[in-house]
């Protein structure tokens, strides 16, 4: 969750609601402050237990986010879940949560990724996530960059999110809008919530082997701030798993003293 200005600088305390139950109230587990670029406040809460009680098919309504200003120029205030699963019928994968706050506005933030290692042979595929505040449609220059496999910079983007203006305003997975917010907004609460899964069939971006990865968040004319990057890549990993079966048996016939 985060928001901007000054009297709320800080504040915890938000309201959530799972489909039509009633609203409880959610208290930050980290608390985090920010002075550069904007006033502004980013807060996190572990809400796990929460989030396996509602089950697969479930919705949360978030109330009372604070803010200080409505209708005022770089004003916003958003929040997101990041959920992380486990499918054992999909392919093995290291992921990664980033949890913090990156103003980006003059200079490039890199992040370095480690870890993990891709599988020797065959596709390498992985996903990119971000949950950025104040990313306004229209105000180019904002991109997303991976250190690629040529030893050059490559724009990480897609039909919704171009190359020249990723933090848009949009909330999507792999360039499809979600469809389920209420209210379905876009270019709302300057919010940008996206899932990027770039092409590697060439190997552009990840190559065989490989054990660790760097992207880049930048802008030339936009400020916007990242408080979550996620990744999923595939790794090479013994793959153990226990199949139980049970057959039954034949009925023993007994054996008579002759």
């Amino acid at each position: 969750m985060g928001g901007n200005g000054t009297s709320v600088q800080g504040n915890a305390n938000i309201k959530l609601r799972v489909n039509s139950g009633s609203y409880q109230t959610i208290v930050a587990d980290e608390k985090f402050t920010n002075t550069t670029g904007y006033v502004s406040y980013h807060n996190f809460k572990n809400i796990t237990n929460i989030v396996k009680a509602a089950g697969t098919k479930a919705r949360f309504t978030l109330a009372d986010i604070p803010t200080d200003g409505i209708g005022v120029s770089n004003k916003w205030a958003n929040w997101s879940i990041v959920v992380v699963y486990g499918n054992e019928l999909e392919s093995m994968r290291q992921l990664t949560v980033f949890d913090g706050l990156s103003n980006v506005s003059s200079s490039p933030v890199n992040v370095t990724i480690s870890g993990f290692l891709t599988p020797p042979t065959g596709p390498v595929n992985f996903e990119i996530g971000n949950f950025t505040h104040d990313g306004d449609r229209g105000s180019t220059g904002d991109q997303m960059l991976w250190f690629g496999t040529s030893g050059s910079y490559i724009n990480m983007s897609n039909g919704l999110n171009p190359n020249n203006d990723v933090m848009n305003g949009t909330v999507s997975n792999k360039g499809v809008l979600n469809p389920y917010r209420l209210p379905n907004l876009n270019n709302t609460a300057a919010l940008d919530a996206d899932i990027y899964a770039p092409d590697n069939s060439l190997k552009t971006f990840l190559n065989n082997s490989q054990t660790s990865a760097t992207f880049r968040l930048t802008t030339g004319g936009d400020v916007y701030l990242t408080q979550m990057l996620s990744t999923a890549i595939d790794v090479f990993e013994p793959d153990v798993r226990v199949d139980k079966k049970c057959s039954p048996i034949p009925a023993l016939r007994p054996i008579w003293p002759r």
